[in-house]
């Protein structure tokens, strides 16, 4: 069975995937632990192997855009992750870090 490995090094098996979508067995008793992994830090980077650990696509970037459930088949629709977005995100956390240092230096 194929399978990705997603960035925090975590393998799911796969009955397909493209570079938007991942299609997994659906089991009523795993899934939302499954799906709890799809996170946006786990789809910074992935990668989709063959039966034989071959890799067939390494995919950046993404996150959960939707989830379809049918029968025994859940396919995760991807969407791509706005960069700027997330650079954006990553300037602001770093802000509040500094000021925050700036703040207990001042205090002390």
């Amino acid at each position: 069975m194929e399978k990705i490995v997603l960035k925090d090094g975590t393998e799911i098996n796969i009955t397909g995937a493209t570079s938007n979508s991942v299609t997994i067995p659906y089991n009523a008793e795993t899934f939302m632990e499954t799906y709890k992994l799809f996170t946006t830090e786990n789809l910074e980077e992935y990668i989709i192997e063959t039966e034989t650990d071959a890799v067939m696509a390494i995919v950046k970037d993404k996150k959960v855009k939707s989830v379809m459930i049918e029968e025994d088949t859940v396919i995760i629709m991807l969407a791509d992750v706005n960069l700027t977005e997330k650079k954006l995100t990553e300037m602001e956390q770093s802000m509040e870090l500094i000021q925050e240092s700036i703040d207990f230096l001042i205090m002390q």
